[in-house]
């Protein structure tokens, strides 16, 4: 099904970000959806120049998890945008409201911890007040283009999400929030030449897919780039750094 894709009013995103405590998030929270629409069939239009072609995305039962890998496939394959679109909040607050609020509010249901870490998450996955480059690594609709986005190898023409299928392995939302807020990650060949080295002494067994690991490897990519400049390095000798230097960062205090 094609659609056009939905967006909000600058005023409209002021507004729910400023009243979301006591305006929207017990909808949330009590899954309110009924209301939601409601509200949001009065806030949302459809923007007619860019179109998607609409697929639902799979409802884990479980866990938050469940289905992440095929998630993050289909909605970067059918949400053709541009990074530069893409940071666009109007756009995923309009998406998580409208296409892919069974989505939002089922990954919201699945959220777990005290009730007061269960309404801190719910704001922190549907606002964006966490700082722009954080919210949309968390956010539940942003988060799986960006991963998508990041993670996709374009190089790989047999597979080009096989980073993706590694990355979702195992629990990755704070993964996520550290690779994503790297300054590295910008040039296509250390960005993959660092998840080349990674994947490789994960897979081999040498290191463990965890927040760390991708800590220390911006960690070791800044280090270099304070003495030499990154891009000019090809992305086998990214991937030959991080496969010398990340067992050694991961096992000390450097």
């Amino acid at each position: 099904m094609t659609k056009g894709i939905p967006i909000v009013t600058d005023t409209f995103v002021d507004k729910f970000q400023t009243n979301f405590e006591v305006d929207y998030q017990q909808l949330y929270k009590f899954q309110n959806k009924g209301k939601l629409i409601e509200i949001m069939d009065q806030e949302i239009t459809r923007l007619s120049d860019k179109q998607y072609k609409y697929q639902p995305l799979r409802l884990p039962e479980n866990n938050e998890y469940e289905f992440a890998y095929e998630n993050v496939v289909s909605l970067h394959k059918q949400l053709d945008i541009t990074p530069v679109e893409a940071v666009d909040k109007r756009i995923w607050i309009a998406l998580e409201n409208s296409d892919f609020l069974d989505y939002h509010l089922r990954i919201l249901k699945l959220l777990t911890g005290s009730d007061k870490e269960i309404v801190s998450s719910i704001q922190s996955r549907s606002t964006f007040k966490n700082g722009h480059k954080r919210s949309l690594a968390i956010n539940n609709i942003a988060s799986l283009w960006w991963m998508g986005h990041i993670l996709y190898d374009d190089k790989n023409k047999e597979d080009p999400y096989h980073f993706v299928k590694e990355f979702t392995k195992t629990k990755f939302r704070g993964n996520f929030v550290v690779l994503s807020s790297s300054n590295v990650i910008g040039n296509s060949d250390v960005r993959l030449g660092m998840l080349d080295g990674i994947y490789e002494l994960i897979n081999s067994g040498k290191i463990q897919q965890k927040r760390k690991t991708f800590s220390e490897a911006n960690k070791i990519l800044n280090l270099i780039g304070s003495v030499q400049l990154l891009d000019l390095l090809s992305r086998e000798e990214v991937k030959d750094l991080i496969i010398t230097k990340l067992p050694i960062f991961l096992n000390s205090d450097v």
